[in-house]
């Protein structure tokens, strides 16, 4: 009976050391995927002029104002895409002439900087 619970147990441990493994593996290759679309994402938006990196202390902040109108519609994304700009043009089009847009994108997310407590968490 001691051995078959050895056994089990072995072969469960092994299991989790696999998994742990895998874990690792992926969680460092999607880094690395992260890190060279946000520099695609980056020359793809500059060619096109969605690049407008404003200094915001220890990081910068990609913000582009769509229309000059005197009404203010701020945007901030809340996931990692950098198309934020592009849609937000977009959507500009649609709005009266007395409406702006703000596409403000927060650090960490899209082609803004990573702040420095970020880029020491990172792999």
């Amino acid at each position: 009976m001691k051995k078959v619970i050895k056994k089990v147990f072995k072969v469960i441990g092994r299991m989790f050391l696999v998994l742990l493994i895998l874990f690792v593996i992926l969680t460092i290759i999607f880094a690395f995927m992260k890190k060279s679309l946000r520099q695609k994402n980056m020359d793809i938006l500059k060619a096109d002029g969605f690049v407008n990196l404003v200094s915001a202390g220890d990081f910068d902040m990609n913000v582009n104002i769509f229309g000059d109108g005197k009404y203010k519609i701020i945007s901030m994304p809340g996931s990692w895409d950098a198309t934020l700009p592009i849609e937000m043009k977009k959507l500009s089009g649609y709005l009266d002439d007395d409406i702006s847009i703000v596409a403000v994108t927060r650090p960490g997310y899209g082609i803004s900087g990573e702040t420095k407590k970020m880029s020491q968490q990172s792999i």
